[in-house]
């Protein structure tokens, strides 16, 4: 099967979301399949249901733009040897969730009364910017694909 994303007149952006559509609907169905009955059974509040739906989705968006995004610095720097690209992509995404741990726990820390909502906040906000930058950072992957 040929995919052929890049023929479509729309800018690079929506062009990627696109791409790693099939991925997103997958992550939300897994979230909708986990945090649910889970928090039915543990009695959870509703909000923090849906803020943990929220934060897998945004998080599992954030992870397939980073690796488009390491695919492409791995393309640019010559590692394109599936080996040495999915060494390359392991590292890049360790280190983007790396500092996604790190952020939540410096939160948890710093923010000691407030509410455990603002952990699922912060894991939203650095998601969301993360697959943003990332997005723009990943906008030409599709321009010369015509060749």
């Amino acid at each position: 099967m040929y995919n052929f994303i890049f023929l479509i007149p729309d800018k690079p952006q929506k062009k990627l979301f696109y791409g790693i559509l099939s991925s997103v609907i997958k992550v939300f169905t897994d979230s909708l399949l986990v945090f649910i009955p889970f928090g039915i059974l543990a009695n959870v509040s509703i909000i923090e249901v849906i803020l943990c739906i929220l934060c897998y989705t945004a998080f599992g968006i954030m992870i397939s733009y980073s690796g488009l995004f390491a695919f492409r610095i791995g393309s640019f720097l010559g590692f394109t040897g599936s080996i040495s690209g999915g060494i390359f992509l392991m590292l890049f995404q360790f280190i983007i969730m790396g500092a996604a741990v790190f952020i939540t726990v410096l939160l948890t820390v710093i923010i000691k009364g407030l509410p455990i909502y603002v952990m699922y906040i912060g894991i939203l906000i650095f998601s969301i910017a993360a697959g943003f930058l990332l997005s723009l950072g990943c906008s030409g992957i599709l321009n010369n694909k015509e060749s």
